[in-house]
């Protein structure tokens, strides 16, 4: 009997395993099958945008890229906390397979529910399931957590942020959860550190309060819009914080009519908040905001720097059943007027979380809206089907949209009086309302005021007069005034108005308030007629002594130089036989005038022209760095017609940085030259596919060398180069090179071999890197602040390499011993990117932002002489550097990676107390 049940209990476990086996391949399989629906509708939406996007090249929301494109591997994305399959992430693959942009597929219906271009950044998935997986492992294994249950999930949290996710085996209660941001740090997080986040419902919109409803128009129902509009040059801007979304659409809206101002402070305006974001009406009057107001998180704040008045912003809701009926039609009748609108959305289809939106934009053969949603993983033109926008995820706050705008004012002035004429002046003021945002906040005491330039009087009206027929939102009316010219000629004269009205609203931040809102406009004219005006010069200093000439356009020492003036003339014309005279306006003994004397040909009436023969001038040998000289210039014509003018033109401007634009397919200096700019820094630019090879005495002037080859893939470095480049660095110069052929061109194809190992101190590993993350250096001085960045799809071939004795890396690629950067401080100072700077993208923030900070601090390495234990910069090494080491310990000092570097005297890539007494040591001699 024994047997017998031993046998029974066998043959239940084995049926029990087979059906276990069946029933998880069966789910298997279900999983695969649901994986090849979600690629397969990727893949039907990629063709039908293609063959869209090919026959219309120019419609708004086309994306030609797309043709010849595939669905690439789907990765599913999970709510949380339940983890249910939310939807599916499918990237569109180019035929190089190149990741150029995403498609979010519903896990369940399989329908689109967004598809956009990737940013530069995210040419791939800033970090794979794969690599997650290994970090997670790693993580247990160094806390004793034990092994992992699963393989990583990709979740989305309520505040729609994507993390990958897994747990370990329950070893102990509570189990422990795992997180790593897609974006952002990669560190590894804990449930307890992550639920916070969980908590919170950002972006909240609470009821508004004395909701305010406007009759339907009958306008509405004879619309003729265009199959497809995109409001053209809408600036765009990624939220802040993960609560900032609304102050991120106010952003775009005030930078699209002007002038920017900052989150933060439109922030303190509309009293934000972490735990729910920001209320509607709070949004409103963060727009109304004027320098009669005060911000309710910052007393300091009254009104934004930027602008005195506030703009009109008002609120409409397309959920009552006489307005549900125009609910698209509305919408796009405002993208077709150029009004981008914020609009009220559920942040997905889960309703997890609430979000703003900027609408810039529609497709009706796509049948998608077009936002610029400033939430980092969505960013600009983000395609919403429109059925799913509409009544989806715009159903959370009943449809609700808001529009704001300054003041419309067009004025009326002649372009050109003469001397000593009475003309008028006219404005019109229109207090924009589109339908269902009109008659919204009236504006008591509606007024506008003329600036007159200097010379310019009013003529019997006062310069600010009454408007009573603006009121609400939705009118208008017009003033002028009677205004004489000044005696004299003039060009160029700018005469401005502006329109302001008093509006009163409410939120329950502030209660009752009051605000100035308005516009401004102004408009250029020309008092007099047949009159010469000054346009500017330019220097043209390699045809006249090609031996001395740099061809850098600067009027250097030991230099001649020829000065070509524009002039402009204004009148009937034509101006004949123009002459002009040029003289010192102060002594200047490093400046002799060759031939003072230029000409101009004949020139029409309204025109601009460049003088055909310029004026000589030598510059001395001896003329001092950044020198300046002070011209006067007299130009007349054949009629008499005068124009006397100064200027001044710089002598001798040496940069200390100098950008060396090696890329022969010229399109990799916009990084460069914009981080340079946005950081304040003094360059010069020699551009090598128009210039040719530099010299050496133009390397000489300068003590910092950027130096960029690009794609190049053969001849990266020429002879010439390297020699030109051994002998700055023999000097002492400092030089960062970038560029991801150089190490494959100087060694594979022994073009440099010499150079690359004992000037660039690498030796070459590969020409083809196996993938496109890097990993910061703990401690590092140039990337101790990096966890990750990763390389966007132009760097299709960076080099690896390791590090040479007396280099230290500086960048390693993820995973990997091989070197992606390298630094040397020895008889000069060298940083060599084995990629290119210019593919440089962040998995969170901006790519701009990152490699701006980058920069920075490779040219502060460069250019200073840091020492080892200089914690403060100081120049030398003392106790107050041990202080400094202290306070960075204790976290009241948060170090610069310079500072970090010097306090990290034992080189661990740590600073802690063992630093500071080997500093002791070190000053004590012991």
């Amino acid at each position: 009997m024994k047997r017998v049940w031993v046998q029974h209990a066998v043959c239940c476990f084995y049926v029990l395993f087979l059906m276990s086996s069946l029933f998880q391949s069966s789910s298997a399989q279900t999983k695969e099958s649901n994986s090849d629906t979600a690629k397969n509708a990727a893949a039907f939406l990629i063709q039908r945008v293609a063959t869209y996007s090919q026959a219309h090249p120019e419609s708004p929301g086309s994306l030609p890229d797309w043709f010849g494109a595939t669905a690439g591997a789907p990765i599913l994305v999970h709510s949380y906390p339940g983890l249910s399959p939310l939807y599916y992430m499918v990237p569109v693959t180019t035929i190089t397979g190149t990741v150029i942009a995403r498609i979010g597929i519903d896990a369940s219906t399989f329908e689109c529910l967004w598809y956009r271009m990737c940013h530069a950044s995210e040419h791939t998935l800033p970090f794979l399931p794969y690599a997650a997986h290994q970090k997670m492992k790693t993580f247990c294994r160094d806390h004793n957590i034990g092994e992992l249950r699963a393989h990583c999930l990709l979740i989305e949290f309520p505040d729609m942020s994507l993390y990958w996710y897994s747990a370990s085996r329950e070893v102990a209660e509570p189990k422990e959860e795992l997180f790593i941001p897609l974006r952002g740090s990669q560190r590894v997080h804990r449930k307890f550190e992550i639920a916070p986040a969980l908590e919170q419902s950002v972006m909240d919109f609470p009821k508004p309060h004395n909701r305010r409803r406007v009759p339907h128009t009958e306008d509405r129902k004879r619309i003729d819009l265009p199959p497809a509009y995109i409001i053209s040059n809408v600036p765009f801007h990624y939220q802040e914080t993960g609560w900032y979304c609304g102050e991120a659409c106010l952003q775009m809206l005030f930078d699209y009519y002007g002038p920017l101002i900052s989150q933060e402070d439109i922030g303190d305006a509309a009293n934000e908040d972490p735990s729910y974001g920001t209320y509607r009406d709070d949004l409103l009057r963060a727009a109304h905001f004027s320098s009669i107001s005060t911000a309710i998180q910052n007393p300091s704040l009254i009104g934004y720097r930027e602008r005195e008045l506030g703009y009109e912003a008002t609120e409409a809701w397309w959920s009552d059943p006489e307005h549900q009926e125009f609910r698209y039609e509305d919408l796009k009748h405002l993208i077709c007027q150029d009004y981008p609108i914020i609009l009220g959305t559920w942040g997905n289809i889960s309703h997890t979380s609430r979000h703003y939106r900027l609408l810039t934009g529609y497709n009706d053969s796509l049948e998608v809206f077009i936002f610029h949603d400033p939430w980092p993983d969505n960013g600009p033109d983000f395609y919403i089907p429109q059925g799913i926008l509409v009544d989806n995820l715009w159903l959370v706050s009943d449809r609700w949209g808001c529009f704001v705008a300054p003041w419309l004012l067009t004025m009326n002035v002649p372009d050109q009086v003469s001397t000593q004429t009475v003309f008028t002046v006219s404005c019109s003021v229109t207090y924009l309302g589109p339908s269902l945002f009109e008659g919204q906040y009236v504006a008591a005491d509606a007024q506008v005021t003329l600036s007159l330039p200097q010379g310019y009087m009013y003529e019997e009206m006062a310069p600010t007069q009454m408007c009573p027929s603006i009121g609400p939102s939705g009118t208008q009316g017009a003033v002028s005034w009677t205004v004489r010219s000044p005696a004299s000629s003039s060009v160029f004269d700018t005469i401005r108005v502006q329109a302001k009205g008093l509006i009163q609203g409410f939120t329950e931040s502030y209660g009752p308030y009051s605000d100035w809102i308005g516009g401004t406009a102004s408009s250029v004219i020309t008092a007099g007629n047949n009159i010469f005006y000054y346009v500017d010069y330019s220097i043209d200093d390699d045809t006249l002594d090609g031996s001395d000439g740099n061809s850098d356009h600067v009027a250097d020492a030991g230099e001649t130089v020829e000065i070509l003036i524009d002039i402009g003339f204004i009148g009937d014309g034509p101006s004949e036989n123009i002459t002009a005279s040029l003289s010192l306006a102060q002594p200047n003994p490093y400046v002799s005038l060759i031939d003072d004397t230029g000409h101009w040909n004949d020139i029409e009436g309204d025109t601009a022209l460049s003088c055909n023969d310029g004026f000589i001038l030598a510059i001395s040998p001896d003329c001092q760095h950044d020198d300046t000289a002070s011209f006067s210039l007299r130009v007349v014509d054949a009629d008499n017609r005068t124009l006397e003018t100064a200027f001044d033109v710089p002598l001798n401007a040496i940069a200390d940085i100098l950008l060396v634009c090696d890329d022969g397919q010229g399109n990799s200096a916009a990084p460069y030259i914009n981080s340079l700019t946005l950081n304040g820094d003094d360059f010069d630019t020699w551009d090598v596919p128009s210039l040719d090879h530099i010299n050496e005495r133009t390397l000489a002037r300068h003590t910092t060398i950027i130096w960029f080859t690009g794609q190049e893939e053969e001849s990266t470095l020429t002879e010439l180069d390297q020699n030109l480049l051994a002998d700055f660095l023999d000097t002492g110069g400092a030089l960062f090179i970038s560029g991801q052929n150089i190490g494959q061109d100087l060694v594979q194809q022994e073009h440099g071999l010499n150079f690359y190992t004992n000037y660039l101190h690498a030796h070459f590993v590969s020409g083809t890197s196996s993938n496109g993350f890097l990993e910061g250096i703990p401690g590092d001085p140039i990337s101790g602040q990096y966890n990750m960045l990763t390389l966007d799809g132009s760097q299709n071939s960076p080099d690896a390499m390791s590090v040479l004795q007396g280099a230290h890396p500086v960048f390693t690629y993820l995973s990997s011993d091989e070197s992606a950067a390298l630094r040397y401080s020895g008889d000069y100072r060298l940083i060599y990117f084995a990629f290119g700077f210019e593919g440089l993208t962040e998995t969170t923030g901006t790519s701009e932002e990152l490699r701006r900070n980058l920069l920075d601090t490779i040219i502060q390495w460069l250019g200073y002489e840091q020492t080892m234990g200089d914690v403060n910069e100081d120049g030398q090494v003392n106790i107050i550097d041990v202080i400094w080491t202290v306070n960075i310990v204790l976290g009241l000092i948060s170090p610069t990676p310079i500072q970090h570097w010097a306090a990290d005297f034992n080189e661990d890539g740590a600073v802690n107390i063992l630093d500071a007494v080997a500093i002791v040591n070190s000053i004590l001699g012991s």
